[in-house]
């Protein structure tokens, strides 16, 4: 493959419009192979980095790819073919989907620690290409700060799970961060139970790391209603508002409530099964509250 700068994925092709108009629903378990090969010409076209010379040259950077699949993996090679650049092919190919977001994941990891000129952009380009292939062929995913998220309702998705990794990202509230994206990683893979554990991980500790910011004193053991509660005493939520302050708390309780009764321990010798609905709502009024304490945050700090 060549090394070029411009990277088109077409979007308003004759009667395209149409033709994507057509399927109204997302992919989540099935990408086609056209979609593969549309991904391998993206990741082909930008794995390689700059040489440190006064004209650099490109050097292909696909066999560290292979090699961190591999490593991931735990396994020696991933097929038998001599090529990276071959390698890679038939494995985005053949692999199974979560194995395919891991390498585009495994693919962003190494671009983004790729510091010689130009990267940075071409890093960009490369995220943006990947997503209007999302976009075009109706994949349900999305790739939001160098990690793919599955999205459901466009506008659930984009008012609550992007703007909940975007606020926790820029207050740098880190811990909250990773737990919300760890909740995002469980659901992507169906692990429902501990999607509803991380994203009530997640709302408790959006509201630990606001309390210190703002040095309001709180105990580490404090539960979610305790911790609510601080945000109230401090005027940092519309107290003064009280039918509206008790249905908050009453909605801001069913989050660690979904947990302990759907996704908790005691379930005896057979592990209750937690239905996608309820992980998904767990995500979405978890999303919605840390955007709301974030921005009465902003509002207040």
């Amino acid at each position: 493959m060549g090394y070029s700068n411009i990277m088109v994925i077409f979007k308003n092709l004759f009667g395209q419009k149409e033709e994507i108009d057509k399927k109204d629903y997302f992919d989540y378990d099935k990408i086609s192979l056209n979609v593969r090969q549309k991904i391998f010409f993206i990741i082909s076209e930008n794995g390689y980095r700059l040489s440190n010379e006064i004209f650099p040259k490109p050097i292909e950077d696909l066999g560290d790819l292979r090699y961190q699949i591999c490593k991931h993996k735990g396994t020696s090679n991933i097929n038998t073919e001599i090529s990276h650049s071959t390698s890679i092919n038939k494995w985005v190919l053949e692999c199974d989907v979560i194995n395919l977001l891991r390498t585009i994941e495994i693919f962003l990891w190494i671009r983004q620690d790729d510091n010689t000129q130009g990267n940075y952009e071409r890093l960009q380009k490369t995220i943006t290409e990947l997503n209007d292939v999302f976009d075009i062929d109706k994949i349900g995913y999305e790739i939001v700060e160098g990690k793919i998220i599955r999205r459901d309702s466009k506008y659930l998705h984009k008012e609550t799970i992007k703007q909940t990794i975007s606020l926790l990202k820029n207050n740098e509230f880190t811990g909250a961060l990773e737990e919300f994206e760890k909740a995002l990683s469980n659901y992507l893979e169906k692990d429902y139970n501990n999607t509803i554990s991380e994203a009530n991980k997640a709302y408790e500790s959006t509201m630990k790391s606001i309390l210190t910011k703002l040095q309001i004193s709180y105990t580490p053991s404090d539960t979610a209603s305790q911790l609510i509660k601080k945000f109230y005493d401090n005027d940092l939520i519309f107290s003064h508002t009280e039918s509206f302050t008790n249905n908050l708390n009453e909605i801001l309780k069913g989050l660690p409530t979904i947990r302990n009764n759907q996704g908790g321990h005691g379930q005896g010798l057979d592990s209750k099964k937690v239905d996608k609905s309820y992980a998904e709502f767990a995500l979405h009024l978890c999303g919605s509250f840390i955007v709301f304490l974030i921005e009465r945050y902003e509002e207040k700090k």
